[in-house]
């Protein structure tokens, strides 16, 4: 006998007990508490956790299907020529090889980018008739109920669109056959979106939720807990939803197909939308594979939680331990703004993206990320060089007695290796020149403070570092912050990034050394360079 058997046997003998009951005075029913709704004999929270006791001691392993949302081709949000339907296998299969690490754990996986898996559409193939009499039974039950006020209508329902006929009825499949094939889990993996916008802009709303199924169903109450232990993981690494309703985090539900609408399904299930397609962690590729990776392992610990497991890792992310090994702040953009605000980044280079998303997290273990009183809403854990992390930064520069410069100096590298780092040898940290100068012999012209006359040695470009030019972009960044009409950030990074090359460019204009258009336009050559060293003369 399976162990499904046994809850069929249930399912008997609680009808039976209902038919009885409805012998009794109307009175009497609504007096007492409301039971689950009749129908299929759901797994309950003991039941998923006496299975995995079972798979430890050798028998069979807990069955878990994840279900990537939407059909293999068509169907499920878009932006800018991104796919929900795509983007959302890529996490699946990460999911998948999460949870495949447990030897307790046997996964299917429904579908890829082009095709169901075998097994299912084998199923949608030759059980046709009993899909649509398997969906008629339990919507004519549940219409029976509602109208008897045997079960309620959802009062905070979020809306959804209504799926077509045949994807409805591959839904429908997926519920019927987990039912009938010993399924102890299943995951539904979705991206959102934001009614109201085109495909190619941006919507206002961001974070993760977790749909559940409605509070009467058979498999509400095991959906229910295993969300709540994968929602507190998730949201230690991202923000919930903004949409209301939504913005519960765990959302339940009564009209999801794939959560057992009309109380189809006997297996507990949970559909998480780990976010909005249009944030941009989810489609920039060097960010989207690292978020994918720790939302996975997120969730596979999640679900370690609800097992009783020792979920393992000491930190949030697949990223951490790490060891920087050189100032990708500084490269990435210094300090570009005084405060976080949302959609306030600068462009961040490919190299700089594991760096900065591992800084991100180490920043956050530390307690400074996001900083106060930013929340992960407008400061996402995304790799991407923002206000968000210089400020964070300069909050543990200063408790931990560092220089507070908002960059990755090596003081602050060390610290941060020193405990997130394996084998980690410590840097030297070289004090900064200090510069003594005599005295003027007699009253002179007013001196630039802390640059040099002396001639730029070499041609200074967009991206040129202190690291490559020996100290002169900085010496650049000091001469032009002389002059607030052409750059009025004033910023000395060490970094020739767009705001430098823009004050260049109006600097060069304002002299008339070239034009625009022109090849030495942006560049820091001798004629600019000689403009530039004349300013402190």
């Amino acid at each position: 006998m399976s162990r499904y058997a046994r809850h069929w046997s249930i399912a008997l003998t609680v009808l039976l007990i209902a038919s009885f009951l409805f012998a009794f005075p109307m009175s009497y029913l609504q007096a007492a508490s409301k039971p689950k709704l009749a129908g299929a004999s759901a797994l309950t929270v003991e039941d998923l956790q006496t299975a995995y006791e079972e798979a430890q001691a050798g028998g069979d392993k807990v069955r878990i299907m994840v279900v990537p949302g939407h059909e293999p081709t068509y169907g499920g949000a878009q932006y800018q020529g991104y796919y929900e339907r795509e983007l959302v296998v890529m996490l699946s299969e990460k999911l998948a090889t999460e949870l495949r690490a447990d030897p307790n754990i046997e996964v299917i996986v429904a579908r890829d980018e082009t095709d169901w898996n075998s097994t299912l559409e084998r199923y949608f193939d030759r059980n046709e008739k009993a899909i649509e009499k398997f969906v008629a039974t339990h919507k004519k039950e549940f219409k029976r109920l509602l109208k008897r006020g045997k079960a309620d209508e959802n009062e905070e329902q979020a809306g959804h669109n209504a799926a077509p006929n045949d994807v409805a009825y591959r839904l429908y499949g997926i519920t019927k056959w987990s039912n009938e094939n010993d399924v102890d889990l299943m995951i539904h993996v979705h991206l959102n979106d934001a009614g109201g916008r085109s495909a190619d802009a941006p919507g206002a709303y961001t974070g993760l939720s977790i749909y559940v199924p409605y509070q009467e169903f058979g498999n509400s109450d095991a959906s229910i807990e295993i969300a709540e232990e994968v929602f507190d993981r998730l949201t230690d690494i991202a923000a919930k939803s903004t949409l209301a309703i939504e913005d519960k985090g765990i959302v339940e539900d009564q009209e999801l197909i794939a959560l057992g609408s009309h109380n189809t399904s006997a297996v507990p299930s949970v559909l998480i939308e780990y976010g909005y397609i249009y944030e941009p962690k989810f489609i920039e590729a060097g960010v989207r594979d690292i978020v994918f990776s720790d939302y996975a392992y997120q969730t596979a610990r999640g679900l370690a939680d609800f097992f009783g497991r020792n979920a393992g890792g000491t930190y949030s992310t697949r990223v951490l331990p790490y060891t920087w090994t050189g100032d990708v702040v500084a490269q990435a953009g210094g300090l570009p703004f005084a405060s976080a605000l949302v959609g306030t980044t600068t462009t961040t280079t490919s190299e700089a993206t594991v760096p900065l998303y591992a800084l991100q997290h180490a920043l956050k273990q530390e307690g400074f990320y996001p900083p106060a009183p930013s929340t992960l809403i407008n400061c996402p854990i995304d790799g991407k060089m923002s206000a968000c992390v210089t400020d964070a930064l300069k909050a543990y520069q200063s408790a931990k007695g560092i220089t507070v410069s908002g960059t990755l100096d090596a003081a602050t590298r060390n610290a941060l290796n020193a405990t997130y780092s394996i084998g980690f040898t410590p840097e030297p940290v070289v004090a900064a020149p200090v510069t003594i100068t005599p005295a003027p012999a007699a009253p002179t012209t007013s001196v630039v403070t802390n640059t040099s006359c002396t001639p730029f040695t070499t041609t200074l470009e967009l991206d040129s570092t202190d690291a490559d030019t020996k100290g002169e972009v900085t010496r650049l960044q000091k001469i032009l912050a002389q002059d607030k009409t052409i750059y009025p950030e004033g910023k000395v990074t060490g970094y020739f990034g767009p705001a430098t090359d823009k004050a260049v460019k109006a600097f060069q204009l304002k002299n008339k050394i070239t034009t625009e258009g022109s090849t030495g336009y942006g560049l820091v050559g001798p004629a600019t360079g000689k403009a530039l060293a004349a300013l402190c003369k």
